[in-house]
Order: structure tokens, then C-alpha cells, then sequence
């Protein structure tokens, strides 16, 4: 059975004043004896076998912008230490052990890898970090050193150089060294570098002011002329998000999605959620609805989506309260219709606070529907429902003696066998503009069938409406 090959040494480049150096290394291309800020050119001459990759720094925001979030769901003071490095006070979390596994299983969701230290201040936590296993706890000189080789660690090319001469296999022995001696061997840099080991130099941390921000955006060099393009990049984005609230322990309440044209047009859409979620799919599958019916005058530049985070707090529902079945794929249905017709063209209606007939809004819809006790099945019915036309056909209608006797509609002409009013209604009498006035009739047309009629002042009359 042939044995594994061990894995490639990696590195990772930025661009310098005088050429490409190296800024952060793994621990197969630490041993060997690659170092940061290594030239590309000297790493390669050393192991030629050296993986380098270029930085990216959007995807370098991204992952510290799903750390920040890692923090902030382990406690609500959480510190940028340096890139890729953040710090989480714990103090007053009662079980460390909990705390531990919850952060493992969060970054467990996500692929990049995560190492953890705790101990009791913020640089012995760092060294912690450089543990063996995912997560270590570790207070004691022996824990954090014990078996740790200096050149796993990013120590200073000096200092590394003479424990290698010192013929030191671990950090234990140098953190017993006296401080006198360490200062006159190694100067005021390991003296810092002793200090900050054996856990003498302690501080406050600086806090993130703020939430999290859960929020990914792209800009394209080239504009994405489909929807097919358009919708592979809102596909990563809405998973960089997703992982963000994971990791934080939060879901997101609703979506914002915005996009720039190369003509600099802007547009979005603002997503009301049927239920809070941090899951990918039933999100995408939402947005893609909506864009189905989306058209631009020019191919996009530029891309974002941000969450508003909420927590997953289980809610228990009202005993009347009607939820549907399926609410993703209604909102989906929903989204489709509004890229079709517009969003001002889709809404719940909504009766508004006037005496004028059939005034209304529309809202957006809700996914969740309170019976009201008026509006139960169990309440006194008052009377036959008014089926409205929209918008009311106008008519002819001829009176004798004040009342309609007979209303003419196209080339039909009905007599009419009973009538029923007027009722005079007016209202917004306050405003020229606004103020209206009306008079209501109810009439038989036929051996069953009751309308609604109006009549205007200016003499004009409209069918209303038919009663069931």
C-alpha cells in the first residue's frame, strides 16, 4: 500500500515596492525553511515544488468579514487583532466547554479552517492557537509550549535563527529562561516576545463598534449580459452571507439585492422573508423567481446583497393563526409576479380609513394570517356581499317620480321590479379637490338578481356592483 503524499507548501503573495513577497506561509512550507516576507523569487529557489497564490482582497474581506461573525456569535466583544486574527472576550461565559463546541460546529459549515485558542489573556490565547487540535484550552506555561517547535510559529528570523543554535525543540524552554538573560541574548525584541508569552503584558481589547455587517458585493470587469451570468454571482454572494449568519447564529430577516449598470443605471429589490432563514437554497431560489422578469437597458457592473440578521428564537404560533403550507415557494410565485407586473401592482389590499366605498391599499404580503373574532366563521351574517365591478360600467338609468324604473347597460335594457334607497354619502368636504358625493340605489333587475347603482351630482350614473 503506497503511503500518502504529504502536502504541497503553500504560500500566499502580495505585490511590493520591489517585487513579489511573501506574506503568509502553511506549516509545510515553514519547514522548509520558506519564511514571511520572503522574496517569491528566494522561496522558489529554495522549494521548487511551492505553491503561490496571488491575494485576493475581496475574498480576504469576505473571510474576515465571516470571522468577525464568528466572534460576535461566541460574545458581544470581539476585536480585528490583525488580518485573519480576531480575539473574543469570554469573560462571564460560564461553560468554555459549550462555547467550544458551538464554535466547532459553526466553522465545521464553513470550508475554511479555523484554529481557536483560549487561555487567560489575549497574546497567551494567540499562542494557544497554534494548538494541535482545533480548539485549545491551555493556561499553564507546559499547556501552550509543551512540544511546540519554533518553527511552526512566525517568530522573528532572528530569534528563530539562534533557538535553532541553542538546539531548543520547543517554546517551553525558552519561556524558562530568565528575562535577564533573554535580554542580554536577544535585546528588547525577545525580551517583548518573553513578556507576552509568559503572560506579563496584558490589555484591553479594541472593540468592534457595531453588529456585524452582513453584506457581499462584486464588481465585474466585464458586464454579465444574462440572467444566467447574473445569477451565478448572486449564487456566491448570497453564500458568503449565509455562512456570515451561521457562523454568527443568526438568520436573516430579509434580503436586499442591488446592481449598478455599466450605463450607471441603479436598481434593486428589497425581499420580505416568508420565515427567517440562513439556508441557500430556498433564498436563490427566491431571488431567481424575481429576476426571471427583471430586464436592464445594459449588462451589470456591479453586484451586492446584504441580510438583515435576526435570531432564530423559536416563536410559538397563535392558536388562530393560519400559516401556509409551503411559504418559500409562495414567495417564489410571488417574486415572479412582481418581476412581471411590478411591485406597486402586487399586495395584500388593505380597506383605508375613509366613509368612500371600496377604498383601498395594497401592503405587502404577510405570510402569516390572524383570524379576527369579527371576521370568524361564527359571527351573525348581516346581509347579502357586494360583488364590486372594477371599474363600475356606467349605465343609463330613467326615473319617473324620482326612483329608477328602468337601466340601460350596452344593448341590454332591464326594467326594474324593486328598489330600495337613496342613500346620500358624502365626505372630504375640507378639500376642493378631494371632496366627494354620491347617492346609493339597490334595485331588482330580474326574479333574483340585485344590483347596485349611483348616482352622481353631475348626473351621471355607474353600475356598482352585483349582491350575491
Amino acid at each position: 500500500m503506497e503511503k500518502p503524499l504529504p502536502p504541497a507548501p503553500r504560500a500566499l503573495a502580495v505585490s511590493g515596492e520591489k517585487g513579489s513577497v511573501l506574506e503568509c506561509i502553511d506549516q509545510a512550507a515553514r519547514a522548509q525553511g520558506i519564511s514571511p516576507g520572503m522574496s517569491t523569487t528566494r522561496a522558489l529557489a529554495r522549494c521548487g515544488s511551492l505553491s503561490i497564490v496571488e491575494k485576493d482582497e475581496r475574498a480576504e474581506q469576505s473571510a474576515m468579514r465571516w470571522l468577525v461573525a464568528l466572534g460576535f456569535g461566541l460574545a458581544p466583544c470581539v476585536e480585528v487583532t490583525k488580518p485573519g486574527w480576531v480575539t473574543v472576550d469570554l469573560e462571564g461565559v460560564r461553560d468554555l466547554s459549550a462555547t467550544a463546541a458551538t464554535l466547532v460546529e459553526r466553522a465545521g459549515q464553513s470550508a475554511m479552517p479555523v484554529s481557536v485558542g483560549i487561555s487567560n489573556t489575549p497574546e497567551r490565547a494567540y499562542w494557544a492557537s497554534w494548538g494541535a487540535s482545533i480548539v485549545t484550552r491551555a493556561e499553564t506555561d507546559e499547556e501552550l509550549f509543551g512540544g511546540l517547535a519554533p518553527s511552526k510559529v512566525p517568530l522573528p528570523a532572528e530569534i528563530r535563527r539562534s533557538l535553532k543554535e541553542w538546539g531548543m525543540n520547543d517554546l517551553l524552554a525558552f519561556v524558562r529562561l530568565e528575562k535577564e538573560d533573554i535580554g542580554r541574548r536577544l535585546g528588547p525584541e525577545g525580551v517583548a516576545l518573553w513578556e507576552a508569552m509568559k503572560g506579563r503584558r496584558s490589555r484591553l481589547l479594541k472593540r468592534v463598534v457595531g453588529d456585524p455587517v452582513f453584506q457581499s458585493e462584486m464588481e465585474m470587469d466585464q458586464g454579465l449580459e444574462t440572467l444566467e451570468q447574473a445569477l451565478f454571482v448572486i449564487r456566491r454572494l448570497l453564500e458568503e452571507v449565509c455562512a456570515a449568519l451561521e457562523a454568527a447564529g443568526r438568520v436573516a430577516r430579509s434580503l436586499e439585492l442591488s446592481w449598478r449598470t455599466e450605463e450607471k443605471a441603479r436598481g434593486g429589490h428589497g425581499f420580505t422573508l416568508p420565515e427567517a432563514t440562513a439556508r441557500v437554497a430556498p433564498l436563490f431560489a427566491m431571488i431567481e423567481s424575481y429576476l426571471s422578469g427583471v430586464r436592464t437597458d445594459s449588462p451589470l457592473r456591479w453586484i451586492g446583497l446584504e441580510a438583515e440578521p435576526g435570531d432564530p428564537l423559536p416563536r410559538q404560533r397563535d392558536f388562530f393563526e393560519i400559516s401556509g403550507a409551503n411559504p418559500f415557494r409562495f414567495q417564489e410565485t410571488l417574486g415572479r409576479v412582481q418581476g412581471f407586473l411590478g411591485e406597486e401592482k402586487v399586495g395584500m389590499p388593505v380597506r383605508g380609513t375613509s366613509h368612500h366605498p371600496d377604498v383601498y391599499r395594497l401592503e405587502p404580503p404577510t405570510f402569516q394570517f390572524r383570524v379576527e373574532e369579527e371576521d370568524s366563521l361564527y359571527r351573525r351574517e348581516m346581509g347579502p356581499s357586494l360583488r364590486r365591478f372594477r371599474p363600475p360600467r356606467p349605465v343609463q338609468v330613467w326615473c319617473e317620480g324620482g326612483l329608477p324604473v328602468r337601466l340601460s347597460w350596452g344593448r341590454r335594457s332591464y326594467t326594474l321590479h324593486a328598489v330600495r334607497g337613496p342613500w346620500r354619502i358624502s365626505g372630504d368636504w375640507w378639500d376642493a379637490k378631494a371632496r366627494w358625493s354620491r347617492e346609493e340605489w339597490d334595485v331588482q333587475s330580474g326574479r333574483n338578481t340585485y344590483c347596485r347603482i349611483v348616482r352622481f351630482p353631475a348626473g351621471h350614473w355607474l353600475w356598482e356592483g352585483v349582491y350575491d
